[in-house]
């Protein structure tokens, strides 16, 4: 994100870049305080800009990175959180530096800030892009890095299969989807559903004590989506997740909705499936994790909610 200058503070040189100079120090400020090679990061992303992207910018200048500079012309300085960048604000900003162009007058050092918590690749294109500000690149110019809607993606984090809760939150929505159901059994349907959802509210065992759900009219507007499906196949069940996944491995680190489908199933069969899955999406990984009515052995046309 590149940081408003005061004209005020830019002043005319007779040179073609900021320092009058072809070498310029970069230095490395880890006031984070992380346990990560910062400086390979930094060196990765200048060595791009010294090589194959010397021609990008307004100007251009060789870069030394020196981690132990006392006074470089350019700081690379990671931190934990950046919560402003001139007019922009957010926790979701990644990075920041000052738009200098080839008659700026330079501050001392440059100010590089790079959040930390992101991975390897991820810090690297954000160093690069931030370093591509200060040559008076604006978001949307070339390289494609500078287009500042790209993924970043965090250092490894636990999948949501390893938590032993794998949601943000406890207070789930809960949209029933009873369109394919016939008109008759629909009252009885929702009845179903809503037995399994007071049974998880009561906190049954494995099941954390502040879980609640509220029925909602619209399911944009639902974490959890029950729906009836008579798709002709074999009775039965499942549930499809959607989460984020924040550190690129392909896993869902958290979850954030789910779906799920009841095909061809008696309506006084839907509860029980329904209380199935409500178990499954709250973190039962195995059968012995799952509520005792659903460990094996329970009639699902029974009450078994009672």
């Amino acid at each position: 994100t590149a940081e408003p200058t005061d004209p005020a503070s830019t002043v005319a040189f007779d040179s073609e870049n900021p320092w009058g100079r072809e070498v310029v120090t970069v230095g490395v400020n880890d006031s984070a305080g992380v346990e990560r090679n910062l400086t390979a990061l930094v060196e990765e992303a200048i060595e791009y800009w010294n090589t194959e992207g010397r021609g990008y910018g307004e100007y251009a200048v060789k870069y030394e990175v020196d981690p132990d500079a006392r006074s470089p012309d350019v700081e690379v300085q990671f931190v934990r959180e950046i919560e402003s960048c001139g007019h922009e604000r957010g926790g979701e900003l990644l990075g920041c530096a000052p738009q200098l162009h080839a008659n700026s007058a330079p501050p001392t050092p440059v100010p590089v800030r790079v959040e930390t918590g992101y991975s390897d690749e991820s810090t690297v294109e954000t160093i690069k892009h931030e370093l591509g500000h200060t040559r008076g690149l604006n978001h949307g110019d070339e390289p494609a890095f500078m287009n500042a809607s790209g993924v970043a993606y965090t250092l490894p984090q636990r999948d949501a299969v390893d938590r032993a809760y794998p949601w943000a939150t406890s207070n789930f929505t809960v949209y029933v989807d009873a369109s394919n159901v016939s008109a008759g059994d629909r009252p009885a349907f929702r009845r179903q559903v809503t037995h399994a959802l007071d049974y998880y509210e009561g906190a049954p065992p494995t099941v954390p004590a502040n879980v609640s759900y509220t029925l909602v009219d619209d399911p944009s507007e639902a974490t959890v989506v029950v729906r009836y499906v008579d798709d002709g196949g074999d009775p039965g069940s499942r549930a499809v997740m959607q989460g984020i996944d924040v550190d690129g491995d392909g896993a869902l680190e958290r979850r954030t909705k789910a779906t799920i489908r009841l095909s061809g199933l008696d309506v006084d069969e839907t509860g029980y499936h329904t209380g199935y899955w409500l178990g499954r999406l709250l973190g039962a990984d195995d059968t012995e994790e799952l509520p005792p009515p659903f460990r094996g052995g329970t009639d699902p046309t029974s009450e078994w909610w009672t």
